[in-house]
């Protein structure tokens, strides 16, 4: 049994055994992936896959126990490589970084302008896309840390630890009649063309469940997947404009009056998700406990060892500390 021959066997389970895509994703041939998974199952002297001919449909009971043991040595392996590539060059690398426009664009500029500071040398690799693709390229080794408000938690693959959490706050073009009011209403906001968020992200669900709560339907006559596209629109009278609370800017102050709408909204909350089994490098520990200060090195490092039940009552825990201290 060796490292290559676990890492076959857990690619092709993070591939929904599918041996053909997991090949490209190790870039290798499909024959060898085979080969190493028939030899690691003749080295454990029992069957890892149920199969159906040639094709795997399953894993065994031996194959469900092993994934995780399996995950986590190459885990190991690849935080080895990373250790010696650090002590190489402490202050390089690359981080890569998978997350929403609203995130890249109004979070990570001064975060990252730190971590800089401290690491001159490192590189960036950011992957911006919608949260269901931003959990997919962190769970298939494209991006190694993933920031969003949905998806994340979601994912079987990965681990989201708790941030942030943030509301919302109106955008309202010069000159509108919502301008004269100070604290707006839900049946305000109804009473207008809006301009938000699509479906699928940063917490539009959360407002549809409130609109809905108080039996009201929102005339929202562009949904747009960015907060640079709802400020355009807002700005070119389309509409009033919902956009998360870090997307305003001191420019936005001089082309529009805002409004919060915390007292309508629940708060959402963004996470940062590594996979599991996955160790962070030294710079991405660092990295990952500036975005989220409730966790501490040591814990991320040892959060694949800490059980699932503890973990869910961790993450409870702090979560509810931040939506009390954030309605404070």
């Amino acid at each position: 049994m060796n490292q290559q021959q676990l890492a076959c066997f857990a690619k092709v389970c993070s591939e929904e055994l599918n041996v053909s895509r997991a090949a490209a994703a190790l870039f290798t041939s499909q024959p060898a992936v085979s080969r190493h998974l028939q030899n690691l199952e003749e080295a454990l002297g029992t069957p890892l896959f149920e199969r159906r001919g040639r094709k795997l449909i399953g894993l065994t009971n031996a194959g469900k126990r092993t994934l995780h043991h399996a995950q986590v040595v190459v885990a190991q392996f690849e935080a080895l490589e990373r250790i010696a590539r650090e002590e190489r060059n402490p202050r390089g690398g690359t981080l890569s970084i998978s997350t929403t426009h609203t995130q890249s664009n109004y979070l990570l500029p001064d975060v990252i302008s730190e971590i800089r500071h401290d690491y001159p040398e490192l590189r960036f690799n950011l992957h911006q896309s919608m949260p269901i693709q931003v959990a997919e390229m962190v769970a298939s080794g494209v991006a190694n840390i993933g920031i969003a408000t949905e998806s994340v938690s979601k994912h079987p693959d990965l681990i989201a630890l708790p941030a942030y959490s943030w509301n919302r706050l109106l955008l309202i073009p010069k000159g509108h009649p919502l301008e004269s009011i100070d604290e707006i209403t839900l049946e305000d906001l109804a009473s207008y063309p809006m301009v938000t968020y699509v479906t699928s992200m940063t917490g539009r669900k959360l407002m549809d469940s409130a609109f809905e709560k108080a039996g009201l339907v929102p005339d929202i006559v562009i949904a747009a997947n960015d907060s640079d596209t709802i400020k355009a629109y807002v700005n070119n009278g389309i509409g009033i404009g919902v956009i998360a609370e870090m997307a305003f800017s001191d420019e936005d102050a001089k082309r529009f009056s805002m409004r919060p709408l915390k007292h309508l909204f629940d708060n959402n909350i963004t996470r940062v998700a590594i996979r599991r089994a996955y160790v962070p490098s030294r710079v991405e520990l660092d990295f990952l406990t500036r975005l989220s200060p409730y966790w501490s090195e040591e814990e991320i490092v040892n959060i694949v060892e800490m059980p699932k039940e503890k973990l869910k009552a961790r993450i409870k825990k702090i979560e509810k500390s931040m939506l009390k201290g954030n309605d404070g």
